[in-house]
């Protein structure tokens, strides 16, 4: 359920002004920020596929590619934006 939550947040939040700050103060506290473009499906999220501008820790894109596909998708979102959406997943590889 928190994840569902989390997901709506991020699907619904405006851009954030300083995103790359952001994950600078992130990559310093030893936490890989991974941005994920996923395809909504009726209760997952399927066929994510990791749209970083620069290079991503493989450990770091496989455990966001599998912590977004493990997340629940609240049927009002699903229908909604039957499409993509993106998500920002801090992980710690």
């Amino acid at each position: 359920m928190l994840l569902s939550l989390f997901a709506l947040t991020l699907a619904t939040a405006p851009a954030a002004a300083a995103p790359h700050a952001a994950s600078d103060a992130a990559e310093a506290a030893g936490v890989s920020v991974v941005f994920l473009n996923c395809q909504v499906g009726q209760t997952t999220l399927t066929d994510c596929k990791v749209v970083n501008e620069g290079p991503v820790d493989a450990n770091a894109a496989a455990q966001a590619v599998k912590l977004a596909e493990a997340m629940a998708v609240p049927a009002a979102l699903a229908e909604r934006n039957p499409g993509r959406i993106m998500l920002k997943l801090n992980v710690q590889p």
